[in-house]
């Protein structure tokens, strides 16, 4: 895990500018190349070879090709036994890219398997790559205008370089409507994302994108315990080679399935009790999950530390996270994932995670609602409609939620639509004056496959909330903290074995991720195995009835803020009018949008 920084000249101080802009990422160690035509910038997080040997950039034998990485690259070691004409000067998976580059070509990212954003420059071809790993777990952003192309693991990097702020206003819309702006835009013009599993090349003058991988789905034939027999051994597969460190590691545990079973392949792998980190919070508003982290940290005799956050820490971290964030990304989990990286950080310097494999398996509420209701008969909908006059409590809520969707059974990406974005729906966005591409126009493309309704859902969530909301909160918050997080089910080897896996199981009738809970049914408690999907959720109802309304009325309240994003004060206000039954939704989303507003655009 590092920063990485440069761009198409050769330009020292503006290039020290940037590293300085992401040397939290990488406190260990720095290092640059320079020479006509390029500029490149490491700052590094030592965790494989520690030595100096690792330090970046890395060239090859006659120093022709250079590279920087921020990431891992897991089988480093298979491919260092695939280029063994090539001579090694180090330990460090980073040195296989040139190598790899040198035999391959460009084609060498498609071998890679890890977590990874890379800057690969060709003395002689003039030739400069730029990779990000397939479903995005690393970042990298960049600026292209006028033949001058900068790059960084972060915006605060290119923002250094004294590029113009401009504000895509398309892209506040887009961010109040999904909570995050999907890629390739970012909230400023001109400043762009390199899509997940996509490559860049620069040559000539000419920048060109391509994608190398997307997710391929092809049912396999196998029975239900050939499949369970094969991921469990893929998962302590796919953990082993990520326990690849020579720092301290530990892993966040929700005790929700995906980390639990994370855990629980560590603690089989480790001769030392494993560090595992929980976090609750100072309010009956949610469900405890450090119970049920507990539970699991019994069982595995794990080194397991709670932290718990209270609503007083909420406005102290918010302008932080503006900060750190980059963009405005509405995820209230990041709020305790700040907290509790700060504590892990006292420990450990890599934690493994549970990302991923919900979006993986089916485990959202979304891939049973959109495989069902496209086979509801016309009629259904009317019946729950009438339903709810006679029903009561969480029953009449689901009539009314299955009443509404209803009518959208052949209309999935509106369902979904309806589903997920509903706090801000492009009714809201159009009213707010913030030019936009309608939910479910954009959604469209991923039901217009061939995939089963439920693998479509697989996709979208992937390239969605995945990429742009979980995995680039999780990069960002914990690399405040200088900690490198790792997601076993998202190793090539589990992507792979997903997207052959049988739709049923993966959702099976109302139970969602149906594999996975059968194949641990005798590794972990049965607690885990029951609950019900809840999610990493603090008490934002609470935060926003408290804490963060108030304050949210003081951002708008400066006519600065308001002027900067292109909103007035009586918008937001009537945004958040209490008999509106979203309004609380709202709080969050508005109070971080304006937190960053005020430190990057006033």
């Amino acid at each position: 895990m590092c920063g990485i920084v440069g761009m198409n000249w050769e330009e020292k101080n503006q290039l020290q500018r940037m590293m300085k802009a992401v040397a939290h990422r990488g406190p260990d160690q720095h290092g640059s190349h320079l020479s006509q035509g390029i500029s490149l910038g490491h700052q590094r997080l030592s965790i494989v070879d520690v030595s100096e040997k690792g330090r970046q950039p890395m060239y090859n034998e006659d120093g022709t090709i250079c590279v920087i990485l921020n990431g891992e690259i897991y089988n480093h070691q298979q491919l260092r036994n695939e280029l063994i004409r090539h001579r090694f000067t180090s330990n460090a998976d980073t040195e296989v890219l040139v190598h790899g580059y040198e035999e391959w070509g460009v084609g060498f990212i498609s071998k890679l398997n890890g977590m990874f954003a890379f800057a690969l420059y060709d003395d002689q071809k003039k030739l400069l790559l730029l990779g990000r790993d397939r479903v995005g777990i690393k970042p990298l952003y960049y600026y292209w205008k006028n033949g001058k192309l900068l790059f960084a693991s972060e915006i605060k990097a290119l923002l250094a370089a004294d590029i113009p702020r401009t504000l895509r206003k398309e892209s506040v819309g887009d961010m109040l409507q999904y909570g995050f702006v999907p890629s390739p835009s970012t909230m400023w013009e001109d400043i762009h994302k390199l899509p997940p599993g996509h490559y860049a090349v620069l040559k000539d003058g000419q920048l060109e994108l391509k994608k190398y991988w997307d997710i391929t789905f092809a049912e396999g034939g196998g029975s239900r315990e050939y499949y369970a027999l094969g991921f469990r051994a893929l998962l302590k597969q796919c953990v082993k080679q990520q326990l690849m460190s020579d720092v301290p590691y530990g892993a966040y545990l929700s005790g929700g399935l995906d980390s639990s079973s994370v855990v629980a392949s560590m603690a089989s792998l480790s001769k030392q009790p494993v560090r595992t980190f929980s976090v609750g919070f100072d309010s009956p508003d949610v469900v405890d999950e450090t119970k049920y982290a507990s539970l699991v940290a019994e069982q595995f005799s794990t080194d397991h530390q709670a932290i718990i956050v209270t609503s007083e820490q909420v406005l102290g971290t918010l302008p932080i996270l503006a900060h750190q964030l980059d963009e405005p990304i509405a995820n209230a989990a990041s709020i305790p994932l700040y907290h509790m990286a700060k504590q892990a950080k006292k420990k450990v310097t890599v934690v493994l995670t549970g990302n991923g494999g919900d979006e993986l398996f089916g485990g959202y509420r979304q891939h049973k609602v959109i495989a069902h209701i496209q086979r509801m008969p016309a009629p259904l909908g009317k019946l729950l409609h009438a339903s709810t006059s006679f029903l009561s409590g969480k029953w009449a809520r689901y009539a009314q939620f299955g009443a509404e969707l209803a009518p959208l059974a052949r209309e999935p990406a509106q369902a979904y639509a309806k589903l997920i974005y509903k706090s801000f729906p492009d009714m809201v966005i159009n009213d707010l004056g913030f030019p936009h591409q309608s939910a479910h126009e954009r959604l469209a493309p991923f039901f217009a496959t061939q995939d089963k309704a439920v693998n479509q859902v697989i996709r979208l969530d992937m390239r969605f909330m995945l990429a742009e909301n979980y995995l680039m909160v999780d990069d960002k918050v914990n690399m405040a903290h200088a900690v490198e997080s790792r997601v076993p089910y998202l190793d090539n080897l589990m992507l792979e074995f997903a997207a052959h896996l049988p739709v049923q199981y993966k959702v099976n009738g109302l139970t969602g991720k149906y594999l996975v809970r059968y194949a641990l049914k005798d590794t972990l408690p049965k607690e885990i195995l029951s609950r019900s999907k809840y999610g990493f959720t603090p008490p934002v109802k609470k935060w926003s009835e408290t804490v963060l309304k108030g304050h949210c009325n003081d951002l708008f309240g400066d006519k600065h803020v308001c002027n900067a994003i292109g909103i007035t004060h009586q918008q937001v206000a009537r945004l958040l009018e209490p008999q509106n039954p979203e309004h609380g939704n709202r709080v969050f989303p508005l109070a971080l949008l304006g937190e960053w507003a005020k430190q990057y655009l006033v």
